[in-house]
């Protein structure tokens, strides 16, 4: 009861400083402290086996595992839970130094695509991503998908040779930043969109994938993490939306042990991704991650090697191992075979459940923020293999169905082949 009570008293004060740092007594009041300001706080934690790791991952959102401690990101509503478990904790803060590059306004301009500025507005980078159509009309269209929670604009851009138009090509899906503290996501995409778009007359395999792909890119899915009130805070930039939602916990996917999915009813932002999907029908995606080196693969939601994707062995591991190798190496594929945890309600689950395609999940870099140079060492590193990954979509079977002469809307599919286990 004394500490509900204190619980009350700490959710009721606003207004700290950082001066408060200096007058934490314990994990606690700092955990507190970071619940008042930003409505989520990193903990580390432990376990001592696997079913305690499961039964974390089903009640709390875990970030990542790293032997037997474990990273969880706690709201208002968690923390008062996990307190109870009377588990040792430490406060973790993600803190990196901003760029002086970001500092002076990102003064190494590129033909379009920068990293945010440190205080900048989130109008600069929605000027940003505009000014893509704008520089590279024949292969850039830039629309509206939606509003976040806090009725900030999505954008999605569109990359192919007549991007005016629905053509019959396969279609690939591309999200980042969907946790708003991995900024390397978004710039990943920019970045992509911007070589493609540069590098069309030059270089073969930019032309080969911007004429036969259609393309759909979100670089940045949650705008209110990464621009909290509307301007870019490197070190206030949080994961969640400010719903407490973890979109990447939120989508739809088969019901894998205790449930499918963290935040069932999800959020706006969600709700635009699968929105624009089920309007497309993309037939390859990816979404891109920081907190760790790997490309995971489904199901997530299982967490285990016996309960694996049919097609992991014969494709989802073979090309998430040649992405390693394209990209220098050194990338854990899969799930279960790396040290991970059960997620519910990834993307990339749905996409391969419900979402009519294959999907991947990359994580670039181990940092958490990004700044710019974090940002663009990873897709330095990333884009061979990123490039192969959206060639891979021209494999398989493919073709069009006609009736009389015309193409038709149709699905093919094998009979319980996306069932989630084997």
């Amino acid at each position: 009861m004394r500490r509900s009570g204190i619980v009350f008293v700490l959710f009721s004060i606003v207004g700290f400083t950082t001066s408060i740092f200096s007058q934490f007594t314990s994990e606690y009041d700092e955990a507190m402290w970071y619940l008042n300001d930003r409505n989520e706080v990193i903990v580390k934690t432990y376990f001592e086996n696997r079913a305690e790791l499961d039964a974390l991952a089903v009640s709390f959102i875990v970030d990542r595992v790293e032997g037997t401690s474990v990273y969880m990101y706690l709201d208002k509503e968690s923390y008062p839970r996990f307190l109870k478990l009377n588990k040792s904790f430490n406060v973790h803060v993600n803190k990196v130094e901003v760029d002086n590059i970001a500092d002076a306004g990102n003064t190494q301009n590129r033909a379009v695509v920068n990293f945010p500025a440190e205080n900048s507005a989130y109008s600069a980078y929605e000027s940003m991503v505009k000014n893509l159509e704008t520089t590279y009309p024949n292969f850039c269209k830039v629309s509206e998908i939606g509003t976040t929670t806090t009725n900030l604009k999505l954008w999605c851009v569109k990359v192919s040779n007549n991007p005016a138009i629905d053509q019959k090509k396969p279609r690939f899906l591309g999200t980042g930043t969907m946790h708003g503290n991995e900024q390397a996501g978004m710039h990943s995409i920019l970045r992509l969109i911007e070589w493609l778009a540069t590098n069309y007359q030059t270089d073969a395999q930019a032309k080969n994938i911007i004429d036969n792909t259609e393309m759909y890119f979100v670089p940045l899915v949650n705008p209110s993490g990464s621009y909290p009130g509307g301007v870019f805070k490197l070190n206030s930039s949080v994961r969640r939306t400010p719903n407490c939602a973890d979109i990447n916990r939120s989508f739809p996917v088969p019901t894998c042990s205790d449930q499918a999915t963290q935040y069932p009813n999800g959020d706006k932002e969600r709700d635009a991704i699968i929105t624009l999907n089920n309007a497309k029908t993309c037939h390859l995606s990816t979404d891109l991650h920081t907190g760790m080196v790997a490309i995971v693969t489904p199901w997530a939601c299982t967490g285990t090697a016996s309960k694996k994707h049919p097609d992991f062995d014969g494709y989802l591991k073979p090309v998430g191992d040649k992405i390693s190798s394209k990209s220098g190496g050194g990338m854990k594929v899969g799930w279960a075979n790396i040290e991970w945890y059960s997620a519910y309600g990834t993307i990339f689950d749905y996409m391969n459940s419900k979402g009519n395609g294959r999907g991947f999940c990359l994580e670039l870099t181990n940092s958490q923020p990004c700044n710019e140079s974090t940002s663009e060492s990873a897709w330095t590193k990333f884009r061979p293999g990123y490039l192969y990954m959206i060639e891979q979509i021209h494999f398989g079977i493919h073709g069009v169905i006609h009736c009389n002469g015309q193409p038709v809307k149709a699905k093919i599919a094998v009979d319980n082949h996306d069932k989630y286990y084997t």
